[in-house]
């Protein structure tokens, strides 16, 4: 089982990043958040002060193209640029800079600056757009890359994996099932279990097919492919083989559905007749 989390970790950042992906190859419009120091008397006044200042400020770079009141001290502007945001977003994040070097107890030993507060609140702001549930998410909406019904299932899938990614209580009561009816001695750990080596190789073929698409469908100067007409064969032969795998983009009629499942892994076992965890 330890084996089989190790995987489904590797599958969850593969998974996370397809999305920011999407978002680094065809996002044009990008939420900028506006906030103001808490401590500002009056919030509304100064936020107002401080959203006019940027609007003159995209007058020439871009357009805004929506807002949104998140609270007194947060507002969001939707903004097309003709810049890369999300890849730009992507390169500078360093975590050690939000996260390591501003802790009161940490010392380096390394004979570098502590960053400056300015560089701080930078990090803090561009970890905004790589949190998957933040600026991810809210990037892939507003490009309509996704619709709301297909970032519900993408939870589902991110709520799985994240069962493995995570030590929580289902994890552990995962682990001791397989262990109580799969393993009776410690020459069995080498056995494998069937339904979850086959929703590891369905997510992995999914997501490569889902990467490839990407490629094909934006293609640019830095990533052309040969031979597109044999990777096209080559998916559409990967989605007949895999066609009950609904993921995120697939329907099980021609009709759109909003029945979908809540676990991946009980679904297939149900599929297969077998009892769910």
């Amino acid at each position: 089982m330890l084996a089989y989390s190790t995987i489904m970790i590797w599958i969850s950042s593969f998974f996370e990043f397809y999305f920011l992906f999407r978002l680094i190859s065809k996002g044009e419009i990008y939420p900028y958040r506006v906030r103001i120091d808490e401590k500002e008397k009056n919030k509304k006044k100064a936020l107002a002060e401080k959203l006019l200042g940027i609007l003159d400020e995209y007058k020439e770079e871009g357009k805004i193209e929506g807002f949104r009141r998140e609270n007194e001290s947060v507002f969001t502007l939707y903004v097309k640029v003709q810049t890369p945001i999300y890849q730009f977003m992507y390169k500078e994040y360093d975590p050690e800079i939000k996260y390591v070097d501003k802790l009161d107890t940490f010392k380096s030993l390394e004979a570098i600056p502590r960053p400056t507060n300015e560089i701080i609140e930078k990090h803090k702001n561009i970890s905004y757009y790589n949190n998957f549930h933040g600026g991810i998410k809210r990037g892939l909406l507003i490009n309509d890359i996704i619709s709301p019904r297909e970032w519900d299932r993408i939870k589902v899938h991110y709520n799985f994996l994240s069962i493995f990614t995570h030590f929580t209580h289902k994890c552990v009561n995962m682990i001791e099932h397989v262990s109580k009816h799969f393993i009776s001695s410690f020459d069995e750990i080498r056995e494998f279990d069937h339904c979850l080596s086959e929703l590891i190789i369905l997510y992995i073929l999914r997501l490569i097919e889902y990467y490839l698409k990407v490629v094909l469908h934006h293609e640019n100067e830095s990533w052309k492919l040969s031979d597109t007409e044999r990777i096209e064969s080559y998916l559409a032969e990967v989605d007949r083989e895999i066609h009950d795998f609904l993921f995120i983009f697939e329907n099980a009629h021609p009709k759109k559905s909003r029945n979908y499942y809540k676990d991946p892994l009980r679904r297939l076992k149900e599929m297969h007749n077998l009892f769910p965890i």
